[in-house]
């Protein structure tokens, strides 16, 4: 089913759901996501103020810029990214635990993704 974006947020807002979107380019396989282009009544809204400056580089050296949408209490796997990030909280809490990068061994990765699942597990610390 399509969405609204209205109806998304509302959604995913809802006590009980479960809802995830990342946002991707165009073409999935070939493009990558770029909020300013995919989302320009979001990324040109004064109560959404994410310019491409804002990025602290040249909006051409921007690799992706990527919306993500989540219910409450949603977590995301252990995993690392390659590039420089910068995270936007719109809207609710998120929790963001950062890791040393001599931890590795201890996550147990599988390509960018770790097969630890709960952080706060006595098993992982």
């Amino acid at each position: 089913k399509v969405y609204s974006m209205t109806e998304l947020v509302s959604l995913a807002r809802k006590e009980g759901n479960h809802l995830y979107l990342r946002a991707v380019g165009e073409n999935f396989r070939k493009d990558r996501a770029d909020f300013w282009k995919d989302f320009p009544e979001l990324a040109h809204n004064p109560d959404f103020p994410l310019a491409p400056e804002m990025c602290f580089c040249h909006p051409d050296s921007v690799f992706s810029s990527v919306l993500r949408i989540a219910s409450p209490k949603l977590q995301l796997w252990t995993h690392y990214d390659v590039m420089d990030n910068i995270l936007f909280q719109k809207l609710g809490r998120k929790r963001i635990v950062l890791f040393q990068p001599d931890d590795v061994d201890a996550l147990y990765f599988s390509g960018s993704t770790s097969s630890v699942i709960d952080i706060d597990s006595d098993a992982t610390n």
